[in-house]
């Protein structure tokens, strides 16, 4: 019976943003995309892994905000993760200049009707290389207005406030692999770096030339790391 790995999105993304990606993992696994879209806290994101589990360890492959998910889930139930890749996340605590930043975001979620992000953001989200890559755009788009206002603000609030996991990190237990940008505006690389240092049984990856969307942006790359990884855990 094939093991089955369950594919975590970021913020205002779903399966969409894997679909340039290669999977090859071979006959013992098949994949599922959660769409974490309804949950408001980190706790019921956490519950329906938990229910997808059913008692048995699981292989969690979270992007972003889904890889941060992946990682409170393994440091809670770290007898019900099986293996780890994680992508553009941090571990660390929000400093409380970030948190401020945040509710001040949510009031303006509150207040303003939301249409799409702008220019500056992609620019943020995406290396300069890849910004004129319409294919790249499109994805990310049809993702915002596909999913909406509404999820943006769920997702938002549930990791407005959110735990310092870096000194847990030592608790897991399973093989984790770590696939960090070395242009990510988002996620420090240096994070990232340090998270490998903590957890046990870990391999991390640095990708030039990529900013946070790395599944979009280097999806050969991606593919290639995480297929080699399932194939010979």
């Amino acid at each position: 019976m094939s093991e089955k790995i369950l594919f975590l999105p970021g913020t205002l993304c779903d399966q969409r943003l894997w679909q340039l990606c290669n999977w090859n993992f071979g006959p013992d696994y098949t994949d599922e995309h959660i769409l974490l879209d309804r949950q408001n806290t980190l706790e019921a994101m956490s519950d329906v892994l938990y229910e997808k589990s059913n008692g048995q360890p699981l292989h969690l492959a979270g992007f972003s905000m889904g890889g941060y998910v992946a990682l409170h889930f393994a440091c809670q139930h770290p007898e019900l993760v099986k293996s780890l890749v994680i992508l553009a996340v941090s571990a660390r605590g929000l400093t409380d200049h970030e948190v401020r930043l945040r509710k001040k975001y949510k009031a303006f979620l509150e207040n303003v009707p939301y249409t799409q992000m702008t220019e500056n953001r992609l620019a943020e989200l995406i290396h300069p290389t890849h910004l004129t890559n319409q294919n790249i755009i499109k994805i990310i788009r049809q993702m915002e207005k596909y999913l909406g206002p509404e999820v943006l603000y769920n997702q938002f609030c549930a990791l407005t406030e959110r735990p310092d996991y870096m000194a847990q990190l030592q608790h897991i237990t399973c093989p984790t692999l770590l696939i960090s940008a070395e242009q990510d505006k988002i996620v420090a690389n240096t994070d990232m770096r340090k998270m490998a240092e903590v957890i046990n049984d870990c391999q991390i990856i640095n990708i030039p030339d990529c900013g946070h969307m790395i599944p979009l942006e280097q999806p050969t790359t991606v593919s290639d790391a995480i297929n080699n990884w399932y194939q010979n855990l």
